[in-house]
């Protein structure tokens, strides 16, 4: 009987050979798992974006993606539609404030008036930025096209000067939306 003698690259090669193949395995599990939950995840998020939506637009019974130039921007906006009737645009912004970007959907009537303000990702200091979230805050923006007269809240005026700049911005692209669809 003869015995087989390994070596220490015969044994580095074994081990690289299993090692390589416990990788792959993963890797591929990775893959199947992935295809079969990005159509669940995309359905997921496509719902909580018409909650957040219909927040702003109770009334809408369509949101459609829209984009003055090209799809896809950032900030990205919706226009909202009862019945095939024009009822604003939905845009979102992501303005950064003094715990970071925070992102927010605003609503804005056919008129260029705020309907709402939903603050999806916010990383404000606790209980001084996050009072941007207070309805006492936002519920200044609710029936505004202009907002030179929103007041920014004391001991956190990064975080509400972001918030208006967002809504500032927004605005700008609601309005050029909003004169696209007119046409």
């Amino acid at each position: 009987m003869t015995q087989q003698v390994t070596t220490p690259r015969r044994e580095a090669l074994h081990l690289g050979l299993v090692l390589g193949g416990i990788a792959f395995f993963v890797a591929l599990m990775l893959s199947v798992a992935n295809s079969v939950t990005a159509p669940i995840i995309e359905q997921n998020t496509k719902e909580q974006e018409t909650i957040a939506f219909s927040a702003l637009f109770p009334d809408a019974t369509d949101f459609k993606e829209a984009s003055p130039g090209e799809p896809g921007l950032t900030p990205s906006a919706s226009t909202a539609y009862q019945d095939g009737v024009l009822l604003g645009v939905v845009v979102t912004a992501t303005p950064r404030g003094y715990g970071g970007e925070m992102e927010l959907l605003i609503g804005f009537d056919t008129e260029l008036r705020v309907t709402g303000i939903q603050f999806i990702t916010i990383s404000e200091s606790p209980g001084i930025g996050t009072l941007v979230q207070e309805e006492s805050y936002w519920g200044q923006y609710i029936g505004q096209s202009e907002f030179d007269g929103v007041d920014a809240i004391t001991g956190a005026t990064v975080s509400s000067k972001a918030v208006k700049s967002g809504v500032t911005a927004a605005s700008e692209l609601a309005m050029a939306i909003l004169a696209q669809e007119v046409q």
